[in-house]
């Protein structure tokens, strides 16, 4: 479950100049504290982003007026935590930058179910894979979506490249 968007407000320097209730829930640092602070108060020192991140970053900043990823960062207790942040760069009517909003999001609970999907699939696989007999799944269209080994190895393809989204009637009948 995500919470509300944590948004931060900075002016050019960068110094943080607005956060809102979702930003404190988030970070665990309050307005008090996280206004007129740098935003790195967030980076973790121990996970330094690349050059080469910051530079992308920039470049998208300067070109595009925004930019969007995943970036890990660090709550006040000190947990790292990954979150989903979006900067976008606020022009006057002249077409100079003036600030830049970030919003986030907290993104813990969804990177465990991902990873309970990736695992769980890697279980099935394995299982369907241990199989003497051949199995196969297909769409509504009737395209196969996989296969395990043993039908690979019965119907004497080579890998599930041959097989894959193709249609399974046409194939095998």
């Amino acid at each position: 479950f995500e919470t509300q968007a944590a948004i931060v407000v900075t002016d050019l320097t960068p110094k943080i100049l607005r956060v809102n209730r979702a930003f404190e829930e988030i970070t665990g640092y309050t307005a008090a504290e996280a206004v007129g602070q740098n935003p790195k108060i967030l980076s973790a020192p121990e996970i330094r982003k690349s050059k080469a991140f910051y530079e992308e970053m920039w470049a998208d900043l300067l070109s595009k007026g925004k930019w969007s990823g995943e970036v890990l960062d660090k709550r006040r207790n000190g947990e790292i935590y990954p979150k989903w942040l979006t900067i976008t760069a606020v022009a006057a009517p002249d077409g100079a930058i003036t600030h830049y909003v970030g919003s986030f999001f907290d993104i813990t609970e969804r990177k465990k179910v991902e990873q309970a999907l990736r695992d769980a699939h890697d279980d099935l696989h394995r299982l369907l894979n241990s199989m003497a007999e051949g199995v196969y799944g297909i769409n509504n269209d009737g395209n196969c979506t996989f296969v395990n080994r043993s039908f690979l190895q019965m119907l004497g393809y080579q890998n599930d490249k041959e097989v894959l989204g193709k249609n399974m009637h046409e194939l095998i009948h």
